[in-house]
């Protein structure tokens, strides 16, 4: 265990360097500003930093070009971002990269700038750069306070919308997402174009899913707490086997890097021995303690990946569900000094009603490999901290999971 503790510190303190180290350099262009397309890598980054820098790879040399130094960049058959100037709220302006979310007789554009926040703007074919915006306002009415939202983004729509009677409708009940208004953009292209447009790729695409199997192997430490004298010692368990499967949500449309994982995985049976010798009314006492749990374990995690074409360093939190298959716990007993009472007294249960389902909380470091296959090979250390199998006042349980895990993607993934 204390290998594996030191294991885990050690990738701690390297993952920094690791993160720093990563890019993503795929397949792509830039445009420059008298039109001419240079092909190459593009570094494939989150939104809020692909909005005012594009890094460009091209025979080993890699070039950061302002927004104010191209035309834009892409990916082909992904994304799409165009220099544009737009308007802070100070009224100044600023030129930046806006992704391309729908391109046609009327264009929508995304952007997320350096506060966090996402920005939307649209475009009619020969006018100028309108910014789609939603705002709230704090009131106070009849002594209560209430939000107030202005969705003047509907009526910028409407008024650049108008040439499609069949959109108006719609308008007044539509959400202040990206996708939602370049659903209604989409809809107004087809119906003045005829069904013919040229479309980009929207900022928020189908969430990806991938199903993997998983295997690996889990030691953990138990610990009664009381105010009896042997319950606060942790007692360690060997290693047993885990396996089991998960599905994986990537959510693109949220943040390119973000996943969520839900997890069923089988703990075999576990097996926890520690003796005790102490002093008990006055009396030398050799106590011994046992337990045994298995369970299915259903872990629900928020991953973050680092950039990288083949290998992405990832940290998972999260929380986790237990149903107890098994958990056995006894302690037995005998005094050292009495002669009167030389045996073991008999097997007692520790916990009498062990309850059935374990509530804990998650933290995991990692790797994720994608060979030429596709099939994403994951390799991690996990730690798990739990309520254990006490409902009891008087006695509650704590345990620790250690675990190193591996789990390979039967769903293939796009580079």
């Amino acid at each position: 265990m204390r290998k594996l503790l030191r294991l885990i510190f050690l990738i701690l303190m390297c993952l920094p360097i690791l993160v720093q180290a990563q890019t993503d350099f795929r397949v792509g262009y830039v445009v420059q500003p008298n039109g001419d397309t240079l092909r190459g890598e593009v570094d494939y980054r989150g939104a809020q930093r692909s909005a005012y820098v594009a890094r460009f790879r091209q025979q080993g040399q890699v070039t950061e070009y302002s927004p104010t130094q191209l035309r834009g960049y892409g990916f082909p058959g992904d994304l799409l971002y165009q220099s544009e100037t737009i308007q802070l709220a100070d009224s100044t302006k600023q030129v930046v990269f806006l992704e391309v979310v729908v391109s046609g007789p009327v264009s929508l554009f995304y952007m997320r700038d350096r506060n966090g926040t996402d920005l939307l703007y649209l475009r009619n074919v020969n006018s100028e750069l309108q910014a789609l915006t939603q705002t709230t306002e704090r009131i106070e009415r009849d002594g209560a306070r209430y939000d107030q939202k202005d969705n003047a983004f509907q009526r910028t729509l409407a008024a650049a919308l108008v040439a499609c009677p069949a959109v108006q409708p719609s308008l007044s009940r539509l959400a202040y997402t990206t996708r939602a208004i370049a659903n209604v953009v989409r809809q107004y292209n087809r119906c003045v174009n005829g069904g013919s447009h040229e479309e980009a790729a929207s900022t928020e695409k189908p969430i990806s899913l991938a199903v993997a199997v998983m295997a690996g192997g889990t030691g953990s430490q138990l610990r009664f707490v009381s105010d009896v004298n042997y319950a606060n010692t942790s007692i360690r368990s060997g290693l047993v086997p885990v396996g089991g499967v998960a599905a994986h949500l990537w959510l693109p449309g949220l943040n390119k890097h973000l996943a969520v994982r839900l997890e069923a995985l089988y703990m075999a049976n576990t097996t926890y021995k520690n003796t005790y010798e102490g002093q008990e009314d006055m009396y030398t006492v050799y106590r011994e303690t046992y337990a045994q749990l298995s369970s299915i374990r259903v872990p629900v995690l928020l991953r973050y990946s680092w950039p990288g074409k083949r290998i992405q360093p990832f940290v998972q939190i999260g929380v986790s569900g237990s149903y107890l298959l098994n958990s056995k716990n006894e302690t037995r007993y005998r005094y050292l000094n009495r002669a009167a009472f030389p045996d073991y007294y008999p097997w007692r249960a520790i916990i009498e009603q062990p309850r059935k389902f374990e509530q804990g909380a998650i933290g995991s470091i990692g790797l994720s490999v994608l060979p030429a296959s596709k099939h994403a090979i994951n390799v991690e250390l996990r730690y798990e901290r739990t309520n254990g199998f006490s409902d009891a006042y008087s006695i509650t349980t704590r345990l620790a999971y250690y675990s190193l895990l591996m789990s390979y993607n039967l769903t293939k993934q796009a580079q």
